[in-house]
């Protein structure tokens, strides 16, 4: 926080719905894209309430060794 206000930082949240207006435009530009093969995404399913929670630290850590 201290590097926020030293650096005078503006930090804002958002909620998927306040782009609502402009999905419409996303799937437009993006889904050919997706359709060609050119943007690329993973994806992985995990079965049974039980393992939400080790698949959620699994997220987390695939986040930060990506970066």
């Amino acid at each position: 926080m201290r590097q926020i206000l030293v650096k005078g930082l503006t930090v804002r949240g958002f909620i998927n719905s306040d782009f609502i207006d402009v999905f419409p435009d996303f799937l437009r530009e993006v889904g050919p894209g997706v359709g060609s093969g050119l943007i690329k995404y993973r994806e992985n399913v995990v079965d049974g309430l039980e393992n939400a929670p080790k698949a959620f630290v699994g997220m987390l850590k695939a986040a930060t060794s990506e970066r």
